[in-house]
């Protein structure tokens, strides 16, 4: 059926109306979407960390052993410090870190790392915390930055650091790997 031009283009006919278009998307739908997307986004984004976590895992202190100043381990289990760049073996301050975060542990009676699920070459990666007689928890990435033994990691949470890192610090090399940004 072929709609006769002079009705569509004449709004005086009483019968205009039946064949206007009614392809436009209303204008409430469309705001309706663009909300409900802002708010999903928003829900995600606000959800405390803490509730992010996919497992917390706690052990004695002596019985950890530090790789390097970004990661430790506990038996078989590696866990890469969450948000700290720390230099890499080969580097003249690797021995240093290594040497500051063995001794940050062993003040502590236990350490607490809360794994976020993800994995990076073998290591699991999580936050930790050295938790002393008193039941203090201290950041051990707050505390390694702070020394000037590592880079706060942008693109992997490292954002919650940045006001840890100190001008030796920031003398440290910046790994490719840490560009970008991440509300996690």
């Amino acid at each position: 059926m072929k709609k006769n031009p002079k009705l569509v283009n004449d709004p005086t006919n009483p019968r205009f109306r039946q064949y206007r278009s009614r392809r436009r998307p209303k204008s409430s739908s469309i705001l309706t979407t663009i909300l409900i997307a802002v708010l999903v986004v928003g829900l995600v984004a606000i959800t405390p960390l803490e509730a992010r976590m996919q497992e917390s895992v706690e052990f004695t202190a002596k019985h950890t052993v530090v790789i390097d100043a970004d990661t430790v381990a506990h038996g078989s289990m590696r866990i890469r410090l969450k948000g700290i760049a720390a230099p890499e073996r080969g580097h003249k301050d690797y021995p240093k870190g290594q040497d500051f975060l063995r001794n940050l542990i062993a003040q502590a009676d236990t350490v607490r790392c809360d794994l976020t699920g993800e994995r990076t070459h073998g290591r699991r990666v999580g936050r930790c915390f050295i938790i002393d007689a008193a039941g203090t928890a201290t950041d051990i990435q707050a505390a390694v930055v702070a020394s000037g033994h590592a880079r706060a990691c942008f693109k992997f949470g490292g954002w919650r650091y940045v006001g840890e890192e100190t001008s030796v610090s920031r003398g440290l090399p910046f790994p490719p790997y840490c560009w970008g940004f991440s509300i996690w």
